[in-house]
């Protein structure tokens, strides 16, 4: 649920059924420590074709492109405030270069 405006997330078709993963292809990232494992499995995982230069220029200027090859978008949800965005936690995610400001947002994880 986003608790701050001006900043959408992006939701691929692409999916991932290990733990909570940070991937990346950034070697200090990699080396980086916090509460996501760090990987960058997915590019032997996610296959295909280079991603969209239009949609990498338009939401996703701050990663490099080359991380999001094989990826493909199923969903831009541009934020607002207090509505509740719920999709399954096995999609790739990630927030859009659009920030205003902070990304500040409550999340709530479930399991079955």
């Amino acid at each position: 649920m986003p608790l701050s405006s001006g900043g959408e997330t992006i939701i691929f078709k692409n999916r991932f059924y290990g733990c909570s993963t940070t991937f990346s292809i950034d070697p200090r990232e990699l080396k980086a420590k916090g509460y996501n494992k760090r990987s960058s499995k997915h590019l032997k995982i996610f296959i295909g074709n280079n991603f969209d230069k239009d949609k990498h220029k338009k939401y996703l200027r701050h990663e490099n492109i080359k991380n999001l090859k094989g990826l493909e978008i199923e969903m831009i949800y541009k934020w607002k405030i207090g509505e509740i965005l719920v999709w399954d936690r096995t999609q790739l995610h990630c927030s859009s270069c659009n920030l205003k400001n902070k990304k500040i947002g409550f999340t709530v994880l479930t399991c079955k």
